[in-house]
Formats: C-alpha cells, structure tokens, sequence
C-alpha cells in the first residue's frame, strides 16, 4: 500500500537419486567349462547421469570395471555374478543373478527297437544312432557287441548288424564313450531259435 515490497529468494537443491542396477547372464545354465556374458548396460541414473560399472563373476576373479564381462567357469556349480552402479555422485545401486553350471555327464545310450526273437542266420540291425550327450563333450565311438564274439567298433559307425550261427539267447551290449572317456552303455538279450 505504501509502496514497499518485500522479496524472498529460497534455493531448492534437489536430492540425488541412486541409479538402478540391471544384469543380464547369457546363458545363466551351461555345461561345464562354461563361457558366460555379463550386461548391465540396461542400468540407469534417475537423473540422466554417467554411471561407472563394477561387474563380478562370483568364481573368484577380480572385479571388471565395463558394463559387460565374460567370465569363465571351470567347475560345476551355482555361482553368483553380480553388477554394482555407481552415478556421479557417488550413490550407488547393486543386483545379483545366479549362473548354473552343470558337471560333464556320460552319454545316454538310446538302441532303436530289436527283436527279442530271431531265427538261425537272421540279420539283426543294432542302431544307436538315437544316443544323446547333451553337454560339451560329445559322442566319439560306439562299440557294438553281439554277444556271439562278433565285436564292431569301437569306432564312429552308430549300426552294426548282428548275426548268430546257432540257437541260444545271446546279449548284445553297445557302449558309447564321449571325448573325455565318459562311457553309457545299454543292452538287449535275443532268443535265437
């Protein structure tokens, strides 16, 4: 009214946000050795922010400090790999993710249908061709036994045919072996008459 003003001035400091950690593990299961990828590029700073990365792989390596990491695991287990963000001032924002790594297995020895009754002088084809080993090292040989001393293999034919001279039950046995000499094995009798 009498022509004096009266002014305020207040200075608002906004509170810095911590970022949000992201990780992706590609593949998180695998046989070992496994090779494994770490990305946590899909972080992000509220703000808009730089953020600096600090990645572990949970095997006992040191810390990578880039948004992706290939880590490397030798043995089966669970591990735990994990991603740390840190914004420009200094807050920072952590996630985890488990890695499964499976231990070498032997193969699975899978023998398409024999007959369980043949006659003197009958052609009997033994096809393991189905077998399967699913990890990192695979088949390498079959060795097919007809059980009459006739052996085939062992090599990297997956059929032989079997033939027997006399009645008699007779077992025949195919053993698959992989790369690192892991071996499965199945078997079937035959009645010959």
């Amino acid at each position: 009214v009498n022509g004096v003003s009266d002014q305020a001035t207040a200075t608002v400091t906004a509170v810095n946000q911590a970022p949000v950690a992201a990780l992706t593990v590609t593949p998180s299961t695998d046989y070992v050795p496994a090779t494994v990828t770490l990305d946590a590029t899909g972080s992000t700073d509220p703000e808009g922010g730089p953020l600096t990365y600090s990645l572990t792989c949970g095997n006992g390596t040191p810390a990578v400090l880039t948004p992706t990491a290939t880590c490397s695991y030798q043995t089966a287990g669970t591990f735990t790999a994990g991603a740390t963000v840190t914004d420009d001032h200094g807050a920072t924002s952590s996630v985890t993710k488990s890695v499964t790594v499976k231990a070498d297995v032997a193969p699975t020895v899978v023998l398409a249908p024999i007959k369980s009754r043949a006659k003197v002088n009958e052609k009997l084809l033994v096809n393991a061709s189905g077998s399967t080993d699913p990890d990192k090292t695979p088949i390498a040989s079959y060795r097919i036994d007809c059980g009459n001393g006739v052996v085939f293999g062992p090599g990297p034919a997956s059929s032989a045919t079997c033939q027997y001279g006399r009645a008699g039950t007779y077992t025949i046995r195919v053993t698959v072996t992989d790369t690192i000499g892991q071996t499965g094995s199945a078997s079937k009798s035959v009645r010959v008459r």
